[in-house]
């Protein structure tokens, strides 16, 4: 929904109706905090900033990154009605039905459990937003050395 008055509309509908518009890239309903797998993901990727969580997503991606839904609508208003700056706080969704999320705690090799969670993250950033050159050239090498481990 490009247009301005789309927000707008949406609200409308939103109390004339009682529906609930959410958009499929939010924050799920039910989220667990699986602290083995939040610990793992932000050691391999040296961000311990980052906000993970973990749930059962309705989609094969193994991970995905999301915003709450009134935290974007409140930004899409901001940068509507004058461009004001609002801090994006976005959160690395877990996804536990993927298989490879499941069965990362078992991989023994640390190097190699690193770079699975790198690309993870990394894809998840990709189905948000393009990644920078470097990040892009890093993902591609990552790509091609996964899948020569996977050639053995």
């Amino acid at each position: 929904m490009p247009h301005v008055i789309d927000t707008h509309f949406i609200s409308h509908i939103e109390m004339k109706e009682q529906w609930k518009f959410v958009r499929i890239d939010t924050m799920p309903e039910q989220t667990s905090d699986n602290e083995e797998l939040v610990t793992l993901f932000k050691t391999a990727l040296e961000k311990e900033d980052i906000k993970i969580t973990t749930s059962s997503l309705k989609t094969s991606l193994p991970a995905l990154i999301v915003q709450d839904e009134q935290t974007r609508r409140m930004s899409d208003m901001t940068r509507m009605f004058g461009n004001a700056f609002m801090p994006q706080l976005y959160t690395l969704v877990l996804n536990t039905d993927s298989k490879i999320v499941q069965t990362l705690e078992t991989v023994v090799d640390e190097n190699e459990r690193k770079l699975i969670c790198k690309q993870i993250y990394d894809i998840a950033r990709i189905c948000h937003a393009p990644l920078s050159t470097d990040e892009m050239s890093d993902f591609v090498e990552r790509s091609a050395e996964l899948l020569e481990r996977f050639a053995k």
